[in-house]
């Protein structure tokens, strides 16, 4: 049984052989590359940052308690003095609201994002000859 497997093997191996066309000094044709380079781009990529603001309303602290000051102190002075109880009473609402204004300070989170450009090898750029013809072509992504 195994004579008679190999003999049908060698028999199919050698009509393939005489059936086929390649002449036996066959070589392949094959390109010869003259020079290869990468091909370089620029793209534009999003770049963000993390960081914190700040955020104080001490200014309007200090402005609103110095108008309700003037304010109350006119009403408070007496009648001929008015002038002089806006002045006092603004000069102490003034120091007052900074005071107050002092304490509200807020932080929050914030991301702060830009656009940077960035060079990236994208393939390669080929050079080759085949048949004394040479070619360029752009290989890759």
């Amino acid at each position: 049984m195994k004579k008679l497997l190999f003999v049908s093997l060698l028999a199919t191996a050698t009509l393939a052989l005489a059936d086929s066309n390649v002449p036996p000094d066959y070589r392949p044709e094959v390109a010869r590359v003259i020079s290869q380079q990468p091909n370089y781009v620029t793209v534009q990529r999003q770049v963000c940052q993390s960081g914190t603001a700040t955020h104080s309303d001490q200014g309007r602290d200090t402005a609103v308690g110095a108008g309700v000051g003037a304010v109350a102190g006119t009403v408070i002075a007496g009648r001929h003095d008015k002038l002089l109880g806006a002045v006092v009473g603004g000069v102490t609402g003034a120091v007052i609201g900074n005071e107050v204004g002092r304490d509200s300070t807020t932080t929050r989170p914030v991301e702060v994002c830009h656009m940077e450009q960035e060079t990236v090898i994208q393939g390669q750029i080929v050079t080759f000859e085949f048949h004394n013809v040479r070619f360029t072509h752009l290989f890759g992504n």
